[in-house]
C-alpha cells in the first residue's frame, strides 16, 4: 500500500527533524492504516 509507505517515511523524517508531535500524529495514522489493511485482509 503506497499510502502506508508514504506515511511511514514521513513519520521517520519528522522524528529525525525532532518534530515529535508530528511524528506521533503520523504514527497514529500508520496504526489506523495497518488496522484497516488487516480488517480488509
Amino acid at each position: 500500500m503506497r499510502e502506508l509507505t508514504r506515511v511511514e517515511d514521513a513519520m521517520f523524517e519528522a522524528a529525525q527533524n525532532l518534530e515529535f508531535e508530528e511524528a506521533a500524529r503520523l504514527r497514529d495514522r500508520l496504526h489506523e492504516l495497518r488496522e484497516r489493511q488487516l480488517a480488509l485482509g
